[in-house]
């Protein structure tokens, strides 16, 4: 009865057998391992970019913004709709004091939908405009609005602000360029200076601050420039309560390019508070049709000390 419960003879080829399939396992294991580190061995490696490459990728990029610009102004969306017996039908009803009806409703969302693309239409067509005025009249400087500079800015981890408030070195040949730079007086975009609530930072006290009454909203304005043409300014002269100021150049480098002192970088711009490698891009703000862009005038980095390379980039 006892030997029921005695060891067979099968217990150590068991044991083998196991054994002999983890090792077989573990064979297939280093082998797929193996495999697949020679794949990414094999594998073309992604060559770092040298700090003159990024430097000429950021040129470039600036350079052709005014292409893209070109392309997104030339596709314009069409003004048709499907739904223009309900749109007359809404104009009749809405005559007759019926302005909630069902057809009423949805044919005002039709027509606020008409009119975001005919507004945007007229964006393009305004944008268009300026950039034909400015490659005419200034052919050997390109074109870029603030909202593909801040575009720019974000992309690669730059900041833009006023002349005066760069404190890195300027080449001679550069220099040359901007010396050489002349724009007429009906081109040059002016500002007047506006003072604006900086909600984040503003919320941002209040959130540290056990008392909400204490946080001083004054102490979170920023003064901010609003930009016009020379036709405003001209029309103004006389106007004793309007101030209005030439704008400076812009030039587009990293922060600690810039003496941040008293100011701050709201939406990659330098303001003035109220109470990665070097690559300078000089902006003169010009202004078209009461609206504010920007003509590229001379940038450099590391290759400033290569004259030839310098001029290469200016043309």
């Amino acid at each position: 009865m006892f030997g029921l419960f005695k060891k067979t003879s099968y217990t150590p080829n068991l044991n083998k057998e196991v054994l002999e399939l983890d090792n077989r396992r573990q064979d297939a294991l280093k082998k797929a391992t193996d495999e697949a580190q020679l794949e990414v061995w094999k594998a073309p490696q992604k060559k770092m970019k040298t700090d003159n490459e990024i430097i000429q990728e950021i040129h470039d990029s600036f350079d052709t913004e005014v292409d893209k610009l070109l392309e997104f102004t030339n596709n314009t969306a069409s003004l048709h709709s499907e739904k223009q017996e309900l749109i007359d039908k809404v104009k009749r009803l809405k005559a007759l004091g019926f302005t909630n009806t069902k057809e009423v409703k949805e044919g005002e969302t039709e027509i606020a939908r008409l009119a975001k693309l005919e507004s945007e239409n007229k964006q393009k067509e305004d944008l268009q405009r300026a950039i034909n005025y400015f490659s005419q009249n200034y052919p050997n400087y390109k074109f870029i609005t603030d909202e593909s500079v801040n575009k720019l800015c974000n992309k690669y981890g730059l900041v833009f602000g006023d002349s005066e408030r760069y404190t890195g070195t300027i080449p001679d040949v550069n220099l040359k360029h901007i010396e050489e730079f002349k724009i007429s007086d009906e081109d040059i975009a002016y500002y007047e200076l506006q003072k604006e609530l900086d909600y984040d930072a503003y919320h941002e006290a209040e959130m540290r601050s056990h008392y909400h009454s204490m946080v001083n909203q004054n102490n979170y304005y920023i003064i901010k420039k609003v930009y016009c043409t020379y036709g405003l300014v001209k029309s103004n002269k006389n106007n004793a309560n309007r101030r209005f100021n030439k704008a400076q150049f812009n030039i587009v480098a990293p922060q600690k390019d810039f003496n941040m002192k008293g100011y701050v970088v709201s939406n990659n711009e330098i303001v003035k508070l109220e109470i990665v490698p070097k690559d300078p891009i000089v902006l003169c703000p010009v202004g078209f049709e009461n609206k504010k862009y920007n003509l590229i005038i001379t940038k450099w980095g590391l290759e400033a000390s290569d004259e030839d390379v310098v001029n290469a980039n200016h043309n």
